[in-house]
């Protein structure tokens, strides 16, 4: 520990270094950034965040050349902030607490850290934020892990961007470190990143179908070339596979390449594939060829997706978004116009709204997008086979699962849970200066899939050893039972067809405001609030619990153990007896200084 404060002091000493903004795409450059690309003030960005420094610094420098004098003075001051001061190092207290009738969760946490921008010798430049991250947490609830415990304590379909794993106790406190940082090197019209990192892919900043700003950070690598009319982005992500039982397992990676190309002045479109696999290390998806060559070396059995995007803005100030990523497709049966088949997919659209001057000075922006995520959508078989005997291992609890989207065993894409549609409105003012309040109202639909299983495929899952499956329609939730598909799974959209829905709404703001600067650093405070209220809370349970025995062998169908129609309609009852309504608050307050 000693060595690695030292080897920060020397950096502190020897270097040149700028407020950090090159690792989080949460920074508010990055919210700035949003509003200037609907003002079509900035264009043609690669889709992959955070941008290494110098593009930052060119970005600025765009908008200050501009003539919308709201969004130079921001520009300015973002500018400033990070390439003016030499050091930074800041302290911040947050506090998230949630009351329902059910239950009451207050995480109170505690974190100094520092962070900046290092330019280490001409185009070579590293960025780093280090921290230290103290929790006390109070529930009602005993015996949660602290992983599961935040999960309980923000709302549905959040995240918070922290790990908590493998914590120092001290008193009542759980410490943890958090590190993340990441060299870049840059030449004229291209650049290479390495390092540890949050990532944001695409045109939407709050959430993304692909890589998520809330998801757990990982370790990647990419390089871009930056073109005016168009870019390529090749990126390497290391992620943590996980079992269902929260056990994790290294070795897992996710690959993505990206072309993007400006059309016109009103439309950019772009082509993108994603590989994901694990167990092994395959160089022959670092080539910038189409991955579904290249999959076809290791016999097509890793997870390959593709997808497209398209931002239209012919009217000014107005910008039409959409990105569609898919899976799987029953293409025989959607070119004989059955659109009851196979799609497993995503799809996010939206419109985007930041007035001129002329219109308004209070409002930044209005966004209004709509998300679908298909049943089944970013769950994946991993194939586990007895290497002597080639056969399936029954059941898929235990095992790493190397091909679905998750890091840390939560989504590193969308934070929806398959077999769910969400519309969403986010207004952000700003009724005075350094004052900046988001408001936002989301209306979800959720389904577990099972419900609409047939009754031969839901004995399936009754007959398998307790836990040796999951039922629950999360992204846990694959459509593969004793070694073969479901039909229903692989032949049918089911796409919010079932009976039972859990309906969620949610409304709330949040607030921030920069006290005046001063020498000594800067105060931001920040004030949250959301309500939440979900109908047929439950629904997300498993409705399908294994009953064999438990040294891993299944009923047989004609066995006297077999379950029958009865048992199912038994279930699904039982399941739904279970279903309650939860109206809960959520509060968010922190304190932060910024040396």
């Amino acid at each position: 520990m000693k060595k690695i404060f030292l080897t920060l002091f020397l950096f502190f000493c020897v270097f040149n270094l700028f407020a950090q903004v090159a690792i989080s795409p949460t920074h508010d450059f990055y919210s700035a950034l949003e509003i200037w690309q609907n003002k079509k003030i900035v264009s043609n960005l690669p889709p992959l965040k955070p941008y290494p420094i110098y593009m930052v610094k060119n970005i600025l420098e765009d908008v200050l050349s501009s003539d919308d004098e709201k969004e130079i003075q921001i520009a300015q001051n973002l500018y400033n902030e990070i390439f003016n001061k030499s050091f930074h190092a800041n302290f911040e207290i947050f506090d998230y607490a949630k009351h329902s009738k059910e239950e009451n969760n207050n995480l109170f946490f505690v974190k100094p850290g520092i962070f900046g921008d290092i330019n280490l010798y001409q185009n070579l430049s590293f960025s780093y934020d280090f921290n230290i991250i103290a929790i006390h947490k109070y529930n009602n609830v005993k015996n949660l892990s602290t992983y599961d415990y935040v999960d309980q304590s923000i709302p549905v379909f959040s995240s918070l961007p922290y790990t908590f794993l493998d914590p120092a106790i001290v008193g009542p406190l759980k410490m943890f470190i958090e590190f993340e940082g990441g060299f870049t090197y840059e030449i004229k019209n291209f650049y290479v990143q390495a390092g540890i990192n949050h990532l944001n892919f695409g045109s939407f900043y709050d959430d993304s179908i692909v890589l998520s700003p809330d998801a757990k950070h990982s370790a990647n690598f990419s390089f871009v070339i930056n073109k005016n009319r168009w870019n390529y982005t090749h990126g390497l992500f290391a992620l943590c596979a996980s079992n269902d039982k929260g056990i994790f397992f290294p070795d897992k990676f996710l690959i993505l390449h990206s072309l993007n190309v400006k059309i016109n002045k009103w439309l950019n479109a772009s082509f993108y594939e994603t590989i994901i696999y694990g167990n092994r290390f395959d160089f022959s998806y670092l080539l910038p060829v189409p991955f579904m060559s290249s999959q076809a070396l290791s016999y097509y059995s890793d997870n390959l997706t593709m997808g497209m995007t398209f931002d239209v803005g012919v009217f000014k100030d107005w910008i039409w978004y959409t990105d569609f990523i898919i899976d799987d497709l029953g293409v025989n049966e959607l070119l004989k116009l059955d659109f009851d088949a196979k799609i497993r997919g995503s799809l996010k659209t939206g419109v985007k709204f930041s007035p001129s001057n002329s219109m308004s000075k209070i409002v930044d922006l209005i966004n209004l997008n709509y998300t679908i995520v298909t049943p089944y959508m970013y769950t994946h078989w991993q194939e586990n086979k007895n290497v002597l005997t080639g056969e399936n291992v029954f059941g898929n609890s235990n095992t790493a699962n190397f091909q679905n989207f998750t890091n840390f065993g939560k989504s590193f894409a969308s934070q929806l849970w398959p077999n769910t549609d969400q519309i969403k409105l986010q207004i952000a003012i700003s009724p005075i200066q350094k004052l900046k309040i988001d408001f936002f109202t989301a209306f979800s639909r959720h389904a577990n899939v099972n419900e609409d299983l047939t009754v031969d495929e839901a004995i399936e899952y009754l007959n398998a050893p307790k836990d040796a499956y999951v039922s629950d329609g999360s992204i846990n939730n694959h459509q593969v039972v004793n070694g073969e598909y479901l039909h229903s799974a692989n032949s049918r959209f089911m796409f919010l067809t079932q009976d039972t829905k859990m309906y969620i709404t949610q409304i709330g703001f949040e607030a921030k405001y920069d006290l005046p600067k001063y020498k000594f650093g800067k105060i931001t405070l920040n004030l949250g609030y959301s309500f939440e209220y979900i109908y047929n809370w439950g629904v997300q349970n498993n409705l399908f619990e294994g009953r064999a025995q438990k040294d891993g062998v299944a009923f047989e169908k004609d066995s006297s153990g077999s379950a029958t129609e009865t048992d199912v309609q038994k279930a699904i009852s039982e399941w739904k007896n279970k279903l309650t309504n939860i109206c809960s608050h959520y509060f968010k307050f922190s304190v932060k200084y910024v040396y």
